[in-house]
């Protein structure tokens, strides 16, 4: 008989040295590792915590849907294991492969590090089809690897394999029921740290723009998108053939010939212009547009004197983009990117510079501060003859974003009054009704929530924001005043409007600037006020966007449209009965809204959604599977505005 082996170690050793293969060492370093990656994510937060508990709690909510992916492919790799371990052979391959699997991981985890650097969320595989294949995908990264990355690449795999052969080679953990108990006992912590994590996720931690694709474990991202969109054929893609005439929704007026003149019949007679736009305005808490807290009590009572537009729109959430389409009537580009920071001297003509030569006196006064995005140079050489902030307004800041409104208003009427011979355009910014919503020297707060405690935590955020709406409406009150008062009323045309809208939770789990193009992201009010020109003027369902704003002021004036114009004058008959718009924040997002319908495409995703906003106002009931031929129409139609777009960012050489 052969002798018994000795045993490798005392009875009750716990750790033991054996050449039995596990993957446990694996998996706790591939988990270390991609915790680790996630404390880099944090600078990429909107808001990046200030303490050593904040940074602890936000790297516990980004890091914890990796630390499961990790003990997930380490369970998965156990399983193997252990039904192969009736062939040593094969078990060996099984876990060599798990250990380079983990390798992979760790440089897919560095690489994603740096795609969420460049995208602000995770890439997924219909992002990629969007984007055409991976190698115009691969080159696109590689231009902007730094040499940190490049070293992370090879460094952080080859730190992964060390530490797994270092550990290995000390020996395994014994099959001791102690060591059981322990190891279930960490599973369920993971199981209940993940649970704790998505809570936040989809909470208020959550309102951040991009906090909750960074909080998902790119790897699993990436596969689920793949194997959903191969195997379910739940995503869609823009690569659809579309009607050629599907891009005279964005020609611009040079390109679209014809009808760029002033449009015949329609009320003139003002010489004056402001344009005010209200920072974060949406429609959805304004009493103007039915709103059960009396937000804009004055703009009620003003609606007699004006067209209120029911169905405007921005193009995104982001403000900077959004100068650019209201004041060189352009639709932005198709990206989280800003146009007045990557390209402040982008061609194009504004109201501005049309009126200037015909003899007016310009400006652009804003509450905030114009070097925000690198506003201030996009806004040279554009026209203007004066464009001042709130730091050329005397008058405190009420926060780091700026001054108040009304005093910003008295800066408006310093400017009228400078000189009364020419006529005057002023394009007005608002700042108060941006976050924080810092209450002003004068305000009186008002408690609009009450009792209504369903609003969550967001409770106190909303009851400051509509005090701040209740605020601006008084500012507003102010200018249209002012204008009386100097026997200007009927002479001016006053335009108000929002950059974009501002989300609190409701009706979707979306928050402030959200990147989403719900109508609480992107339904803005628009109304066009001269008490001469609309007295008792009916109230407006034409559907536009901010690329129609310039054109509807010289269409009032009675001028025609610049050349660079790609939107159309809302008294135009031959303006489409569409908007579109774009979300660039943890997803690519673009939108259609077509009458009463609404499309939207997540092209991250690859899922879309569709709206009857007649019936469903609040965007709950997906119609898309049902209405397959009104999905497919519109999105064929986003496809034709984002193949227009690239052709005029990106024109070719």
């Amino acid at each position: 008989m052969p002798p018994e082996p000795e045993p490798s170690a005392a009875p009750d050793a716990v750790f033991i040295r054996t050449a039995r293969v596990s993957a446990f060492w694996p998996c706790f370093w591939l988990g270390v590792l991609l915790f680790v990656l996630k404390f880099l994510y944090i600078p990429l937060l909107d808001d990046v915590p200030k303490t050593m508990l904040g940074w602890g709690r936000d790297i516990a909510i980004l890091s914890a849907s990796d630390v499961v992916f990790a003990v997930a492919t380490g369970l998965i790799a156990q399983a193997a294991i252990f039904f192969t371990k009736s062939k040593p052979r094969v078990q060996r391959g099984v876990w060599i492969g798990y250990i380079a699997f983990g390798a992979g991981c760790v440089v897919w985890g560095v690489l994603s590090l740096r795609i969420a650097q460049v995208l602000r969320m995770p890439l997924t595989y219909p992002l990629l089809y969007l984007a055409g294949d991976i190698s115009n995908m691969m080159s696109s990264v590689q231009q902007v690897l730094p040499p940190q990355t490049l070293a992370a690449i090879i460094g952080a795999p080859s730190l992964y394999l060390f530490a797994v052969t270092i550990t290995e080679h000390l020996g395994q953990f014994e099959r001791k029921w102690a060591v059981r108990f322990v190891q279930v006992l960490l599973l369920v912590s993971i199981g209940c740290w993940f649970y704790w994590a998505r809570e936040r996720v989809h909470g208020y931690w959550g309102r951040q723009e991009n906090a909750r694709a960074l909080a998902d474990n790119p790897h699993a991202a990436f596969v689920s998108s793949f194997f959903t969109a191969i195997f379910h054929g739940g995503a869609v893609t823009l690569h659809e053939k579309y009607p050629p005439d599907f891009v005279n929704d964005f020609k611009t007026a040079g390109d679209r010939g014809g009808g760029n003149q002033p449009t015949p019949g329609i009320p003139r007679g003002a010489k004056n212009v402001i344009v005010v736009i209200c920072e974060s305005v949406c429609t959805q808490h304004l009493s103007l547009y039915g709103s059960k807290f009396k937000t804009w009590p004055r703009m009620e009572a003003e609606a007699a004197n004006a067209i209120v537009f029911n169905r405007f729109y921005s193009h995104l959430t982001n403000t900077a983009n959004s100068l650019a389409a209201l004041t060189l009537s352009i639709y932005p580009p198709l990206s989280w990117r800003e146009l007045t920071v990557e390209q402040p001297a982008f061609p194009g003509t504004t109201v501005a510079q049309v009126l200037k030569v015909r003899g007016y006196r310009t400006a652009f006064i804003s509450a905030g501060n114009n070097d925000f995005s690198n506003q201030g140079e996009f806004l040279k050489d554009r026209g203007y003859d004066v464009i001042q902030d709130a730091r050329d307004i005397d008058a405190p800041a009420v926060s780091s974003w700026g001054t108040d409104d009304k005093a910003m208003v008295g800066q408006v009427f310093r400017f009228i009054d400078g000189d009364k011979r020419k006529p005057f355009y002023v394009f007005a910014w608002t700042q108060g009704t941006h976050h924080p919503y810092e209450p002003g020297a004068d305000w009186e707060s008002i408690d609009f929530l009450g009792d209504d405690k369903t609003w969550g935590d967001m409770g106190w955020e909303l009851n400051r924001y509509l005090n701040a709406l209740h605020e601006a409406d008084k500012a507003l009150g102010n200018l249209l005043d002012g204008l009386r008062k100097r026997s200007l009323a009927d002479d001016t045309l006053v335009i108000i409007t929002g950059d974009h809208g501002q989300a609190f939770g409701r009706p979707h789990k979306t928050y402030f600037h959200s990147g989403r193009v719900y109508q609480e992201d992107v339904n803005v009010p628009l109304i066009v006020w001269n008490p001469k020109l609309f007295k008792n003027a009916p109230r407006s369902d034409t559907i536009g966007a901010h690329v129609d704003l310039a054109p509807t002021v010289l269409d009032l004036l009675g001028c025609g449209l610049p050349a660079s114009f790609q939107g159309r004058s809302l008294f135009d008959p031959a303006h489409p009965p569409r908007a579109y718009f774009y979300g660039a924040m943890d997803n690519y997002i673009l939108g259609v809204r077509e009458d009463d319908l609404k499309y939207i495409y997540n092209a991250t995703r690859g899922r879309e959604e569709l709206y009857n906003l007649a019936a469903d106002p609040e965007e709950k009931t997906n119609l898309a599977s049902k209405q397959k031929a009104d999905s497919q129409r519109l999105r064929q139609r986003l496809g034709a505005w984002m193949d227009y777009e690239m052709k005029l960012f990106e024109p070719e050489k």
